[in-house]
């Protein structure tokens, strides 16, 4: 079932500011040093359901080509309630090398979210996560630009592989630590129906990212009633740069459904992986 919630936006970074703008705290435009305003906008996200068969039968490599993300079934094998960290990032680095073919995978950051006691999407409380707290992300964002995620591979790997042999992206690897999530769900966008003038360049405590504007010709998404096997893989970066048509990644953030009463806060496990493989 599609879901009509807010979504929480950056707001044009020159557009005066109005009554439903909310400052927040911890990012500012990256030319500028400017202050960065979120405003909430009503967005339909459809239900990703009825087409999981599809997703599940396409292999992840053309999904995300295609979208900037993919949904692969994978039953976990580690504990995620209690969360087995190492036991996690051994089975999210086999499934990478399987479902991409992948030379190398490095696994180098791992974030276990938990949406007990901070449920504010739309600012209600008047406070924001710092982005090194652990819990669900409300605005639609990418992890990173080109020049950090460039940063990152060549800390994490030492040297940069080979552009002409060798294609390196960012996946971050989403899935819930329970079946049947309806508290605050992860909504992905079709990152071929984002614009480059929905790309706010922002930097935070960690660097510099895409704070993303709204533009009604995006596609958001997720999966209701989530479940622990259903796995999403995000494409944060591609050193193909959306050559040849595809996708250069997935905004994504954390959506309420407040039409549903929610037994049981969200718990998740999000691995930052980097992907080499042969071209």
């Amino acid at each position: 079932m599609d879901l009509s919630t807010t979504i929480n936006f950056t707001h044009p970074q020159y557009a005066p500011v109005d009554e439903k703008c909310r400052r927040f705290a911890h990012v500012t435009w990256l030319d500028s040093g400017r202050d960065m305003y979120l405003r909430p906008e009503r967005v339909t996200v459809h239900d990703l359901t009825p087409r999981l068969g599809e997703l599940r039968a396409t292999p992840a490599s053309t999904q995300l080509d295609d979208r900037g993300y993919a949904v692969v079934q994978s039953a976990p094998r580690a504990s995620l309630e209690p969360l087995d960290e190492q036991g996690c990032i051994a089975e999210v680095r086999e499934l990478l090398m399987h479902q991409l073919q992948a030379e190398q995978v490095l696994v180098w950051n791992l974030q276990h979210r938990d949406g007990s006691g901070h449920n504010d999407a739309e600012g209600t409380l008047g406070t924001d996560a710092a982005p090194t707290d652990p819990v669900p992300a409300y605005r639609a964002h990418v992890d990173q630009d080109a020049k950090r995620a460039w940063e990152h591979i060549q800390r994490e790997l030492g040297e940069l592989p080979d552009n002409a042999t060798r294609r390196v992206q960012i996946i971050n690897v989403w899935r819930p630590c329970f079946d049947g999530v309806v508290d605050v769900p992860l909504a992905v966008c079709d990152g071929n129906t984002v614009s480059h003038s929905d790309l706010g360049h922002t930097t935070d405590f960690f660097g510099s990212h895409y704070s993303i504007l709204h533009n009604s010709s995006q596609r958001w998404s997720y999966i209701r009633d989530q479940n622990s096997h259903d796995v999403f893989f995000l494409r944060c970066f591609d050193s193909l740069d959306g050559d040849g048509g595809r996708a250069r990644f997935v905004p994504h953030t954390a959506v309420e459904d407040r039409s549903r009463e929610c037994f049981k806060s969200r718990q998740s496990v999000e691995l930052r992986c980097i992907v080499v493989t042969r071209m």
